[in-house]
């Protein structure tokens, strides 16, 4: 293709550190950390493609194979008030549902038919942030190098993955973002 403008370039990189900001939130980081495992921990977070996921299932697992369920609300957010019985990493998918409209004038709501995948790799601490979004599952399929649906069926995986590798796929994610539509962060 084209080589990109170096100006171009720069904005691009500034929009990454953005991305980067959101995707280490996604790694477990983002809230108040519990020293030696005390006390409650929660994970909560948004399914949205853009639109709210509403009335999604949203499946969490941990390596050690526990599973709970939340259903997403009418804005897309949902929250596990308590996985301090969850060994991390923890990977978690929505599914089901519906792409609600919020205030968005002449749309029409549509049934959701993807699943959209997000982990915690991090430590966990007690508020633990993970959305799930087609960003969160294209960084973690770049990451593991396979699609996030396969992590999410054998959470063990999870152990195979750098943290230090979903910050470099957010840059790749992001730089073939930019590739395909150059405008979208202008």
């Amino acid at each position: 293709g084209p080589a990109m403008n170096p100006n171009l370039r720069r904005r691009c990189r500034a929009a990454a550190v953005l991305v980067l900001a959101s995707v280490m939130s996604a790694c477990g980081g983002g809230g108040e950390f519990s020293l030696g495992g005390q006390g409650s921990a929660s994970v909560s977070g948004t399914a949205a493609t853009g639109r709210p996921i509403a009335g999604a299932t949203v499946t969490l697992k941990d390596v050690a194979g526990r599973s709970a369920t939340q259903t997403t609300r009418s804005d897309g957010s949902y929250s596990f008030d308590d996985v301090s019985g969850f060994v991390w990493p923890v990977v978690a998918r929505v599914e089901g549902g519906t792409l609600a409209c919020g205030s968005q004038a002449g749309c029409t709501p549509a049934p959701n038919t993807q699943r959209y995948v997000g982990v915690s790799l991090g430590s966990r601490a007690t508020q633990n942030t993970l959305n799930l979004t087609p960003m969160s599952h294209a960084v973690v399929s770049s990451a593991a190098r396979f699609d996030a649906n396969g992590l999410f069926e054998l959470p063990l995986g999870l152990l195979l993955i750098n943290p230090l590798d979903l910050i470099d796929a957010s840059v790749n994610v992001l730089d073939w973002l930019i590739r395909l539509d150059p405008e979208a962060l202008l």
